[in-house]
């Protein structure tokens, strides 16, 4: 084996064990998907701690080159603190022209103990120049599961169910030059409007990932659409 190669043991209260290798320059993030696969965790969020100081956590970025020859205990949250009971709000709005284009969105998802999850998202845009307005909505319901992401080395938090979407449009062009236009021409882009004004409403399947550094970013505020504010249900 390497001189660069650091092994060290998992087990868990079980009684599952395995041996997870790795380079010296690695840490936990890095590996963390190893500890995963020797114990079939794969779809579950774990925390790991020093057998011989098992009330301290350790860290992603600590470095396994301090932990050649260790055991670690692995640990399985059913319902981690940080998003059980908790509600993630983000509000978004951007105005242009003094308010003749406005975007607006507001997402509400609400993690409830049991594994069971509501998303509400609505979005809206208006043009008044142009007489456009498109508003659209979903709202979703199912259950949901921390896991850790070996891709992005990250815990994510992962809702899947169903959604109900709806998309309402409505085109109303004001006519300034009415008086040098004849009644085809109007009565040509009354039917083109027609066409661009709906209401729909449509059942799918929902799935949604979000980080956990994702989740507990502080909003910055309504004019920026990074961060959340959360608050206990």
């Amino acid at each position: 084996m390497a001189e660069s190669s650091i092994t060290f043991k998992v087990s868990m209260i079980s009684g599952a064990e395995g041996t997870v290798s790795g380079d010296a320059a690695e840490t936990l993030a890095d590996v963390k998907g190893k500890v995963m696969e020797v114990l079939n965790l794969s779809m579950s969020s774990v925390s790991l701690f020093l057998d011989s100081a098992p009330g301290e956590e350790l860290q992603d970025d600590r470095s396994i080159k301090d932990l050649s020859g260790c055991n670690l205990l692995v640990v399985v949250p059913s319902e981690p603190e940080w998003c059980t009971n908790k509600c993630f709000t983000q509000e978004y709005i951007r105005g242009r022209r003094c308010g003749m284009e406005e975007t607006s969105e507001d997402v509400e998802v609400r993690i409830l103990s049991g594994g069971e999850f509501a998303f509400k998202r609505k979005h809206h845009d208006h043009d008044a120049e142009c007489g456009y307005s498109h508003d659209s909505s979903v709202t979703a319901q199912g259950t949901w599961l921390v896991r850790w992401d070996p891709t992005q080395k990250k815990e994510v938090l992962e809702l899947t169910g169903e959604a109900t979407r709806r998309e309402t449009q409505r085109v109303s062009r004001t006519r300034y030059d009415s008086w040098d236009r004849d009644d085809h021409e109007d009565d040509e882009e009354e039917e083109e409007e027609e066409d661009q004004n709906y209401d729909r409403t449509t059942t799918e399947k929902f799935n949604k990932i979000f980080t956990k550094d994702e989740l507990l970013t502080t909003s910055a505020g309504r004019y920026t659409r990074d961060g959340w504010k959360v608050a206990p249900i």
